[in-house]
C-alpha cells in the first residue's frame, strides 16, 4: 500500500491493491510537494510505515503528436487503406538535485 500527502496540508490518501514491485502514481500537480510511505500488507495485517520520501513535481508536458498524410491505396471497392505518420516530440527529461531515497520493503515472519 502507497500513502501520499500533498503539501502536508492534504489528509493522506491510500493506494491499496499494489500486487508489484513497482507502481505509478497518476494524477499529480505539476509544482507541488507529495509525502509518500510504503506499508506492507499481508493476511495478518498492516507493517510499519516506511520513512517518508518526499518530492516536488516538475512540469507538466503535454503529448505533442503531428499526423502527416503520407498516401493512400485503394484496397477493395469499398475500402481505402490511408497510413499516416506520427512524429512525436522528444520527451523533455528532467532531473532533481536531491538526494535518492531507497524504499525498503521488509517481510513478515
Amino acid at each position: 500500500m502507497i500513502v501520499v500527502s500533498r503539501n502536508n496540508v492534504q489528509a493522506f490518501s491510500e493506494i491499496s491493491g499494489i500486487i508489484t514491485m513497482f507502481y505509478v502514481v497518476r494524477t499529480l500537480s505539476p509544482y507541488t510537494e507529495y509525502e509518500f510511505y510504503v506499508i506492507a500488507v499481508n493476511n495478518i495485517g498492516r507493517g510499519p510505515p516506511s520513512l517518508p520520501a518526499t518530492t516536488t513535481t516538475g512540469e507538466t508536458v503535454e503529448s505533442q503528436i503531428e499526423l502527416r498524410y503520407t498516401h493512400h491505396k485503394r484496397v477493395s471497392a469499398t475500402t481505402i487503406r490511408q497510413d499516416l505518420t506520427a512524429l512525436v516530440a522528444p520527451p523533455t527529461v528532467y532531473e532533481q538535485e536531491e538526494p535518492k531515497r531507497t524504499l525498503a520493503f521488509l517481510p513478515f515472519d
